[in-house]
C-alpha cells in the first residue's frame, strides 16, 4: 500500500491485493470432499486500486495566478479533481461439455485433464455474432470415452460413472478495468455559505468490461464466446455521467 497525505493540494492512496480463496460445494461432500472443492465464486485473485484528489493550483494563494482579483479567482480558482482506477482479475468458472447432463450418473460432471496445454485468449469483437471469442472450442461433440472424438486439447469426456478431475471453477474469466472521475468547482457566495457544482463520470474511458463466457467447449454455435458485459452498474457498464449541485451553509 502507498499512501500520500495531502500536501500542495494533492493526496492519493493505492494498494494491491493478491488473494486465493477456496470453497466447497455441498455435492458429494460425504463421499469425497475433494470433488466439490475449488476456487471461491467471488474471488478475484488480483486487485489494484488507485484513488487520488487534487486541488488544482489556480487562483488566490495557489501556485499559479496567486494574486488575481477576487472576480477572476471565482472563475479560475476552486477546482478539485478526483479519480479512481480499479484493475481487478476475473472470476472463476467451470468449463463443461455438450453431454454433461448425460454423465451426471456420478452426481456431478466435470471434464478430465489430458495433460495438453489449454490457453485462454480474449479475441476481437465479432459484429456479426455480437460475441468475443474466449475459450478454445472443439469442432465436434465429445463422444463416448474410448473413441477418437472423446477428447479435445487439454480436456476429455470422463469415463462412465466417474467424475472428471478438472475441478470446480478451475478457469478464470476476464477482468475489470475501470476509471471513475469527477471535477468540482467551489464558489464562496458569502461568509459561511458555499456552492459546489460537480460533474462525475463513471467508466470515464468507456472501457468494455466483459461478462463470463459460454463455458461449453463442444456445443457449437457461440460456444466459448463472451456474449455480454458485466451487469449494468456504475463503473462496469458503458460510460455514465451525472451532474450535481450542493449548497453548504
Amino acid at each position: 500500500m502507498v499512501n500520500k497525505r495531502i500536501s500542495g493540494g494533492l493526496s492519493f492512496l493505492s494498494h494491491y491485493t493478491w488473494s486465493h480463496a477456496l470453497a466447497h460445494e455441498s455435492y458429494e461432500f460425504a463421499f469425497d470432499p475433494r470433488i466439490g472443492k475449488g476456487n471461491s465464486y467471488y474471488n478475484r485473485r488480483q486487485a489494484f486500486v488507485f484513488a487520488g484528489d487534487y486541488d488544482l493550483p489556480f487562483g488566490k494563494g495557489k501556485m499559479l495566478a496567486p494574486s488575481v482579483p477576487g472576480w477572476v479567482n471565482e472563475i479560475i480558482g476552486g477546482f478539485q479533481l478526483n479519480g479512481t482506477l480499479t484493475w481487478d482479475g476475473g472470476l472463476p468458472f467451470t468449463p463443461t461439455y455438450n453431454e454433461c447432463s448425460a454423465d451426471e450418473d456420478a452426481g456431478v460432471c466435470f471434464l478430465n485433464r489430458t495433460g495438453a496445454g489449454f490457453h485462454i485468449h480474449k479475441g476481437s469483437f465479432n459484429p456479426t455474432t455480437l460475441s468475443v471469442p474466449y475459450l478454445p472450442t472443439s469442432p465436434y461433440p465429445l463422444t463416448i470415452p474410448g473413441t477418437p472424438d472423446s477428447s479435445f486439447g487439454a480436456y476429455a469426456r470422463p469415463a462412465v460413472a466417474t467424475v472428471g478431475n478438472i475441478g470446480r471453477d478451475s478457469l478464470w474469466g476476464p477482468g475489470i478495468v475501470d476509471v471513475d472521475s469527477s471535477l468540482a468547482k467551489n464558489f464562496n457566495l458569502w461568509e459561511g455559505v458555499k456552492l459546489q457544482m460537480i460533474v462525475q463520470a463513471f467508466n470515464l474511458f468507456n472501457h468494455v468490461n466483459y461478462g463470463g463466457p459460454n463455458n461449453c467447449i463442444d456445443c457449437g454455435g457461440l460456444s466459448g464466446t463472451i456474449q455480454g458485459t458485466l451487469s449494468n452498474q456504475y463503473g462496469t457498464s458503458l460510460r455514465f455521467m451525472q451532474f450535481a449541485t450542493r449548497l453548504t451553509f
